[in-house]
């Protein structure tokens, strides 16, 4: 071999070694996430304290994957390690921790699933729930006492969708944003009071989030009656109407409120309180780094003229719906729609668990340039489908996850005390409506139930309810759920999936109550409708003490 092929060998062979050194089989490379909560906080609702218990987190790197499918990954904690915190406490920007240092192969995920306990019963409380004297994992706390808050479909998670980008260099902090003024509801089983959890849930990436500041006016800030939620809101792709990002309400009783996180951008935002008028403050600019005390878009002192009110209720198919009124201002200041209010229908009826109120007066408009500049505010009349100004004029849209909005319905002060109809939502293109089949039975036959309800779940989103009361006392009764959007065998649909929550429960005794597992596994039933309408869903009913 001459000189110059050994010199070429030896080389070839130095590269190899070099390679080898520099990982060439070690494993992938890694980074970090850190996930906390935070809260809007609950102005017209009554509560004291919300108490979850919060189990794990997974993510995912397709945005169709679904809770049963593979290749899911992060961090689920062992049964004396779960989180319980109180969400009532985390306002005004502040925040928990519950996952630190979640190890991840770099790269992009679509899916986050966050799993909070299931509410089960007094018998069945987690050590961290337990440990602060709860009776449930998961509990709402008022005036007149402690209740369960249920959370649909524990056991699949609670979907988080979005882009989260995981890199070695830094770790990927994220914040989840629950709103527990309007995303818990509260529900009457007999004389056992009860809630829900419906979760429209935020999540911000830390590293770009920025702040918002303000105040309002002292006379307003002591009037405890107004409840006030105040809303940083962004148009929608289309211009069609606007859509809230974030929202907050006060931090204290001088009348101080926060918006952190929230992501850069220009925003409006929305004030409103009971018997107030609503304030608009347009234009306010966000940059990222910013927070409360360094360098937020200070709107300054904010006047909240008094004014009046009317009530209305709504109804509407499904029941997993939400109802957002809005208001237009006249089209010269600005022809997108402002959502001023927003609330969850009742799922067990499909209405309203009481009548929210209205502005009937008019708004107040003012355009922020410099933060805690004096904002110079003008009267103005919101207007209706004809252009015309009319004060008290606001129009209802209902929507739920998957199916298209309802027909925009107009409501003024004349429909005061009424329950306004918003029919019946369709399933959203390419989703066709379908339908789950299968019975119901005792595995303890002489329970007692007698009454029941279905829920069909998606990611932790109730998307409708079934009356199943009618089978509780008639082991292995049929059922059948319909108008869930589905697909067909020629034209499948990826999301439909749902998990089949069900509860049974005595008149007598509402407390005790009964739930609803597949084959006896201690798992809910799950309906998938991708590929068309399926038969032989059935669950067993388990007494929980």
């Amino acid at each position: 071999m001459n000189r110059s092929r050994l010199l070429f060998v030896l080389l070839f062979v130095l590269c190899l070694l070099f390679l080898a050194a520099c990982g060439g089989s070690s494993s992938p490379a890694t980074g970090t996430v850190q996930i906390r909560l935070t809260d809007a906080p609950a102005t017209e609702s009554g509560i004291d304290n919300v108490w979850i218990t919060v189990r794990g987190v997974l993510f995912h790197r397709l945005d169709t994957a679904e809770p049963e499918d593979a290749d899911w990954i992060g961090k689920r904690f062992a049964d004396n390690e779960t989180v319980t915190l109180n969400l009532a406490r985390l306002s005004g920007g502040a925040m928990q921790t519950v996952f630190d240092n979640v190890s991840l192969p770099t790269g992009r995920y679509r899916q986050i699933l966050l799993f909070v306990e299931p509410t089960r019963g007094r018998d069945n409380v987690a050590a961290s729930a337990r440990a602060l004297g709860l009776h449930f994992n998961n509990q709402v706390d008022t005036a007149t006492g402690q209740a369960p808050l249920r959370i649909p479909d524990a056991l699949r998670g609670i979907r988080l969708a979005g882009t989260f980008d995981v890199n070695k260099s830094a770790p990927l902090r994220l914040a989840i944003d629950f709103d527990i003024g309007h995303d818990i509801v509260r529900i009457a089983r007999g004389t056992a009071d009860e809630y829900l959890l419906k979760p429209l849930l935020r999540i911000f990436d830390l590293a770009r989030a920025g702040a918002i500041t303000g105040r309002i006016d002292a006379a307003a800030a002591s009037d405890n009656a107004a409840f006030y939620v105040f809303k940083a809101e962004q148009p929608n792709a289309d211009n069609t109407f606007r859509v809230v990002r974030r929202f907050t309400s006060l931090t204290d009783n001088t009348g101080r409120f926060v918006f952190y996180p929230i992501a850069p951008g220009k925003y409006d935002i929305v004030l409103r309180g009971r018997n107030r008028k609503t304030v608009i403050v347009k234009g306010v600019n966000v940059l990222a780094g910013t927070t409360p005390s360094v360098g937020a878009a200070d709107l300054g002192m904010v006047p909240m003229p008094t004014g009046t009110d009317f009530q209305v209720n709504t109804r509407v198919s499904p029941s997993g719906s939400w109802v957002s009124f809005y208001q237009y201002l006249p089209a010269g200041i600005d022809p997108i729609a402002y959502e001023v209010r927003f609330r969850h229908v009742n799922p067990f009826t499909g209405a309203f668990s009481d009548n929210i109120s209205l502005s009937a007066t008019n708004l107040r408009v003012g355009n922020w340039s410099t933060s805690g500049a004096a904002i110079a505010f003008s009267d103005v009349s919101p207007v209706d489908n004809t252009t015309a100004p009319l004060n008290g004029t606001f129009f209802a849209v209902a929507d739920a996850l998957l199916y298209d909005r309802s027909t925009p319905l107009q409501v003024t002060p004349l429909d005061n005390g009424n329950t306004l109809s918003l029919g019946t939502l369709i399933p959203s293109a390419p989703a066709v409506a379908s339908t789950a089949r299968g019975r119901i039975m005792m595995f303890a036959p002489g329970m007692g139930l007698d009454n029941g309800l279905m829920l069909a779940v998606r990611g932790g989103l109730i998307v409708d309810r079934l009356d199943v009361s009618g089978m509780m006392g008639n082991p292995g009764g049929a059922y059948q759920f319909a108008n869930l959007p589905g697909g067909t065998v020629l034209s499948p649909f990826n999301p439909g999936v749902y998990g089949l929550e069900t509860f049974g429960w005595t008149s007598a005794t509402p407390a005790t109550f009964a739930v609803g597992f597949r084959n006896l596994t201690l798992l809910p039933p799950v309906a998938n409708l991708r590929f068309g309408d399926r038969g032989n869903i059935d669950l067993w009913m388990v007494l929980l003490r």
